[in-house]
């Protein structure tokens, strides 16, 4: 039997990120929500992001993870004028605030997290 999973948000939290960070901001979030990424899942969201634009609602990409503490909706774009930053939002419930904070304070202030 399976059980159908409901997503109810209450809470969005975005930033921007540069491109060679991509998958350690992945992994972070699934931590964050205890949800582990495919092999290759990740990759094939940074192929998806090529050719988007954060400009333009349409040229976003984005998907539903469902982690065992929770979910996240991620939505991505390529910044429209510096196509080596990513803008990335995420739709949750308010609890993961603190987490997804300090996802972004540790990329913002060291580079070397990647």
């Amino acid at each position: 039997m399976s059980v159908e999973k409901t997503f109810n948000p209450d809470f969005e939290y975005s930033f921007w990120f540069y491109k060679h960070k991509f998958n350690w901001i992945l992994q972070m979030l699934g931590l964050a929500i205890d949800y582990d990424f495919a092999e290759g899942e990740i990759e094939g969201m940074e192929l998806e992001i090529l050719g988007t634009n954060d400009e333009e609602a349409s040229k976003w990409v984005g998907g539903l993870h469902y982690g065992n503490k929770g979910t996240f909706y991620i939505n991505m774009a390529l910044d429209a004028e510096n196509k080596d930053i990513v803008h990335i939002s995420i739709t949750t419930k308010k609890q993961f605030e603190t987490q997804l904070e300090l996802i972004d304070l540790l990329q913002c202030k060291y580079d070397g997290f990647y």
